[in-house]
């Protein structure tokens, strides 16, 4: 288990612009103000052979973005070079590491933690029927059965979203209040996949691309909060 530290070592976050998964870390970074002297953000290309080489695949051997690393030990003979991927994981230790730095994110949240679980398990998986060439798109072997269950998908976070907006007094421009969440920052950057893609395959109405919570939500944030407007352009 990797150890939180109140002075972190310098971490490299290797991503790219486009990745929504990335965005989730990047999103962290930004509202937190870590500058690059903390986090630098390179792309995995600066590795001989990218994401497919051995130095990438040597430190995430699933050979996906984003993944973190830094290096821990205090003399040459004790020193290497840890590695965390999976967006979710990287942000949650982040969250850990500069928890004095800039918003929480409401990392106990339980509303905010099941939006980000929910997203994980049944939306990650079948995002691919949006832009990749052919099937399978998880266990979809159809791009229209893929993207069926992704609208569904879609509609079980926006009643989670308006369940606890029904309960709860708190008001402001993000999914859970006046304060940024970690499922702000992990739905957000797929909502931009999916606000823009979706119409190429038969859904040309915007009104009805996101659900209404979602869909209010995504395009008053990219307005309101120049951090999510930044990722909006990066993506």
């Amino acid at each position: 288990m990797l150890a939180a530290s109140t002075n972190p070592k310098k971490h490299t976050l290797y991503d790219v612009p486009v990745s929504n998964n990335g965005a989730r870390c990047r999103l962290i970074l930004y509202k937190k103000q870590i500058d690059s002297s903390q986090v630098e953000i390179v792309s995995p290309t600066v590795l001989e052979g990218g994401l497919k080489g051995s130095a990438y695949t040597h430190l995430n051997p699933q050979q996906k973005m984003p993944l973190l690393t830094y290096e821990e030990g205090d003399d040459n003979h004790s020193r290497r070079v840890r590695a965390i991927p999976e967006s979710d994981t990287i942000a949650r230790y982040l969250l850990s590491i500069y928890e004095d730095k800039g918003p929480s994110f409401l990392p106990n949240h339980v509303t905010s933690n099941l939006l980000c679980r929910f997203h994980d398990t049944y939306i990650s998986p079948i995002q691919g029927c949006l832009y990749k060439a052919y099937p399978p798109f998880g266990s979809f072997g159809t791009r229209s059965e893929a993207i069926q269950e992704l609208k569904k998908q879609l509609h079980i976070l926006d009643d989670i979203i308006k369940e606890e907006k029904d309960h709860s007094s708190s008001s402001g421009i993000y999914l859970l209040g006046s304060e940024v969440s970690l499922a702000d920052a992990t739905l957000f950057p797929t909502m931009i996949f999916i606000n823009y893609m979706l119409p190429k395959f038969g859904n040309n109405n915007q009104e009805e691309i996101l659900p209404k919570r979602i869909h209010d939500w995504f395009h008053r944030i990219q307005v309101q909060d120049a951090d999510f407007a930044k990722v909006y352009q990066e993506v």
